[in-house]
Formats: structure tokens, sequence, C-alpha cells
């Protein structure tokens, strides 16, 4: 009865998992400083009850004691100098998520507003306004001649306030410069194969294919809406398919687009039959966007959005920045993503076959994307083949063969009558580099003799 009440836009909340939620409340702007609102009602009355109950100003020395006309007067000069702030505060986050979606992606402009320490300050300065409105409020309709209290704790909260402002600006400074904000989002990207990965299914992961029931008879789980996967809960999921007694193998992955009808998991296996798809569709949430909450894919393509918008933006040093970042995403990936399909239950029979994106696909999705873009632009083909010869010194081997035909891939773009002859040799020598380590000398050889 209550969520019926409610707009859609917080009743949605409402109908969301856990950790859903959690997720898309972090996204948003208003949860934190409505958290700090909440929590300033309750500290206002602190003062309130000192000076209008317990008679505070009555017990004091009088050089503490301000009167009622002087306390209404600070009180409404503060509450003009907060809400300034507050709104000097929401014009300067406009003018970020402005220069972002200009200079950077409009995928990045939740990056900000979703920062936790934006979401702070923009609370303090919230609370700080409701703080001194609300003694401003009880000051001007109360009978007391002189208060000690509300006067000394708005100007101690104000005084903070311009603190805090101060250090937004330096945060809003400092969030802008490339070096951080290239790496936060890689950060961002490690937490989400930490979370998805390390947490959720490297416990379940199994490289043993002995318990794998063959895959006859099977039926089809379908989506009964379109949109993006999502989440997908892997452990309702096994635990699910460990009572039905059955095998599922997910067709679909977190980020991919389905259309109502699409394929999202087979199944099969003794309990096949008795199968309440019913209590499947908890376990896999379609939304209208993409999300990061498992989706890896999505990170790296944001990184190859900025890079992109580097090369249209003429800014080398941010497609530098951007690839280097990349090449840490793409090594750790590498160090943490098992090539095991398989997720098995605590009594370590399969019950889920999932396959993870591949090295392959990563790469491509990170630097196969920006490479379309160059265009000619030489000093970046070499700053790509730079980094793909740092990646090569410390990358698994079996890596090798998926790096050396993405380099041969991209040469297909590069003109050699383009080239100044510095360009082609450092170009030259840091493929040298890589077709060391993977053996490609004679390859190497033929593009040494079409660019020289």
């Amino acid at each position: 009865m209550f969520q019926r009440l409610l707009p859609k836009t917080i009743k949605k909340y409402f109908q969301m998992n856990r950790r859903q939620r959690r997720y898309e409340t972090h996204l948003t702007i208003w949860v934190q400083p409505l958290i700090y609102i909440l929590i300033t009602g309750a500290l206002v009355s602190v003062p309130l009850v000192i000076d209008l109950v317990w008679d505070m100003p009555d017990h004091v020395n009088q050089m503490l004691a301000a009167s009622s006309v002087s306390t209404r007067t600070l009180l409404g000069v503060l509450v003009s100098g907060t809400l300034l702030i507050s709104a000097y505060t929401l014009n300067s986050i406009l003018v970020v998520l402005t220069t972002f979606s200009s200079e950077f992606t409009p995928r990045m402009l939740l990056n900000f507003v979703a920062d936790r320490k934006t979401q702070h300050i923009l609370g303090i300065f919230n609370g700080s306004f409701v703080f001194t409105l609300i003694s401003f409020l009880f000051v001007t309709t109360s009978s007391r001649d002189t208060f000690t209290a509300v006067p000394i704790s708005c100007v101690i909260v104000t005084l903070f306030t311009a603190i805090v402002f101060i250090g937004f600006i330096n945060h809003t400074v400092t969030w802008l410069q490339v070096h951080n904000i290239v790496e936060r989002m890689k950060n961002n990207s490690i937490g989400i194969m930490e979370s998805t990965i390390l947490e959720e299914l490297e416990p379940h992961r199994t490289d043993d294919d002995s318990s794998l029931l063959p895959k006859e008879n099977h039926q089809s789980f379908h989506s009964d809406t379109a949109g993006y996967i999502e989440l997908i809960d892997f452990y309702q999921l096994i635990e699910q398919a460990r009572k039905d007694d059955i095998m599922l193998e997910l067709e679909a992955k977190p980020g991919d687009f389905v259309l109502e009808g699409s394929i999202l998991f087979s199944y099969w296996g003794p309990g096949c039959d008795n199968v309440d798809q019913e209590s499947y569709n908890t376990f896999i949430t379609i939304g209208h966007k993409r999300s990061e909450m498992q989706d890896m894919e999505y990170s790296m393509g944001k990184l190859s959005d900025m890079a992109i918008k580097a090369i249209g933006n003429n800014d080398p040093h941010t497609l530098k920045s951007t690839f280097h970042k990349m090449a840490e995403l793409l090594i750790y990936m590498d160090k943490t993503v098992s090539s095991a399909p398989y997720l098995q239950d605590k009594e370590n029979q399969i019950r889920v076959v999932y396959k993870l994106i591949d090295f392959r696909s990563y790469l491509h999705e990170g630097f196969g994307q920006v490479r379309y873009y160059l265009n000619g632009n030489y000093v970046l083909f070499n700053e790509l083949f730079y980094t793909m010869a740092v990646v090569i010194k410390v990358v698994n081997p079996k890596r090798f063969e998926d790096i050396w035909d993405f380099i041969q891939e991209t040469l297909e773009f590069a003109n050699k009558d383009h080239f100044y002859q510095q360009d082609r040799k450092m170009m030259l020598d840091s493929i040298h580099e890589i077709a060391i380590y993977t053996k490609k000398m004679d390859a190497y050889l033929k593009i040494k003799t079409k660019f020289l």
C-alpha cells in the first residue's frame, strides 16, 4: 500500500534486489544529501533544547549571550550564505558534467556524481543550510530575549561549511585531471572484476568436466522482456539448479542486449521436466541500460571511448595515459579471469556452464576500438605498438598469439609512405620486441622489409 503512494522514480528502488539497489542509489546525487539532511534535523534539536528548554543563556556569562534581534540578523545572513554556497556548488557540478560530456565521453557523467567525496560534500552543504534554516525559524518564533547555543552552533557549522567549500574546489580541480580520471576508471574496472570473478565465480569454478552431463533433450529459458542484462545472481542460480537437479548453460552474459523471447540459458538433466521456470526469473535482472555491476566490457569500453575522444581533440597525452591504464586492465584481466567454464555446487557437481569474455575479445574491446580512429596519426600508432610491447613482457605466454594477430591486423591500417623515418624506426623497434617474445621473427622481417 505504501509503495503505491510513491512516485515511480522512488518506487523502482523497492522493486530491485539488494545489490542492484545499493548500486543504483550510489549513482544518484540525492541520496547522500538526504541522509545528511535527516541527520541535521536531529542534530539541530540539541542547541535548540539547550537554549529554549534548559535556558542556557540565563546560566552563562552575558558576553556569550546574544540578543534575539542580533541572533535573527546573524542567522538570516548565515542562511543566505549557505544557500549561496550550495547553489554555487551545484553550478560547478553542472560545469564539470558539461566538460565531461564534451571533452571525454557522456558515459562518464555518472563517475563524478557517483564519487563518494562529491556526494558527502553536497550533503554537508545541504545539511548546513537546513541546520541554519531550522534554527532561524525557531528563533524568529521564540519569545526569548537571549540565545547562546543556537548562534554559536550556527557559526561553527557555517565556518565548517566554508572550509569544506574550499576543499570542494580543490576536489573538483583534482578530479578533472586526466591521470586521476583514468586511474579511477581503471580502479572501478578492477573492482568489478574482483566482485564478479574473485568473490562470486572463483569459489565455484572448476575445469574438471568429469561431472558434466551430456546435453541431451535440453530445454530453453527465454527472456520475458527486452533490455540489457544487468545482473546475474550466480550463487542462487547454482543453488536452484542443484535443487532442481539440472545443469544449465548461459547463452548471454552481463552487458548483452536481449529481446523478448531471446534464449537466456539452456538446461538439461534428470530434473529437467519438473523445473519451475518462474523461480529463475529473479536470478537474472534485465534493465533498460548497461550497468557496470558485472559488465567488464563496459568499463573497458569507457576507457576506449575516452581514448577516441582524445584523438578527436588532438590530445595525445590523454590518449597515452588511457592506453597505459587499458594495458593495466589487460594484465589484471589476464591474471584474474580463469578459462575454466564450469561452475560447481557445494557437492562438486557442475551446475552452470558460463564462459567469461576471453583475452582476445577484451583486447579488441579496448585497443581494437581505438585503432579505427587513428587515421594515419603514426605518433599514436607508435604509442599503441609501444604499449603492446610493454604488455607482451608480463602477459601469460598463452596470449602471445592473440597480441601478434592484433599487431598484424593493426599494421594493415598503416601506410609506409606516410611515416617519417624516425617514426618507422620507433614502430619497428616496438614490433621487434613483440616478435622476440612471440617467436615471430620471420613475420617481423617481412614487416620490416615492407616499411623500410
